[in-house]
């Protein structure tokens, strides 16, 4: 016979215990972080910061690419591409190999916008570690790398939301 659990008893799974909550709160709460000084300091949104740092580190690449690298839908890859490009902080050429294909780099302008923003990240970062040891850190980011795959695990293969 299964108990009834009523409201205010002890058992009863509090929203604010929740891990899954407190995990939805702190990232948001550290992307807000993130986006309002992406936007302040470096007119960015963070969508177009993610596709400049991608285009940064890999060179020419294309927006499939963009999106597999940075974990955004096509839809939003698309859109701060588009922002980019009419900005004049991406370049957009055909793909010779195959007509359809964009290819996209940054332009000089984009460099130095990401110039800019790179360094604003790391702070950000040392920042937010500051109110830990750096083991504990350390520590953090692994957890956060094996929950991220265990989490791939239970929710089966990626789907395209397109």
């Amino acid at each position: 016979m299964s108990q009834v659990v009523k409201p205010g008893q002890a058992d009863v799974l509090k929203l604010a215990e929740s891990f899954s909550q407190q995990l939805g709160v702190t990232a948001r709460r550290v992307s807000q972080l993130f986006a309002g000084q992406y936007a302040t300091q470096c007119g960015l949104n963070p969508a177009e910061w993610r596709v400049l740092a991608v285009i940064a580190e890999m060179g020419t690449v294309s927006p499939s690419t963009i999106s597999a690298a940075s974990d955004m839908d096509k839809v939003r890859v698309s859109r701060a591409v588009a922002s980019l490009v009419q900005r004049g902080l991406v370049k957009q050429a055909t793909d010779t190999r195959d007509g359809r294909v964009r290819q996209l780099s940054l332009t000089r302008k984009g460099a130095i916008a990401h110039a800019t923003a790179e360094p604003l990240t790391r702070k950000l970062e040392t920042a937010l570690a500051d109110g830990m040891s750096k083991s504990d850190f350390a520590a953090l980011r692994k957890a956060l790398s094996l929950l991220d795959a265990q989490a791939g695990k239970l929710s089966g293969p990626p789907t395209d939301v397109n």
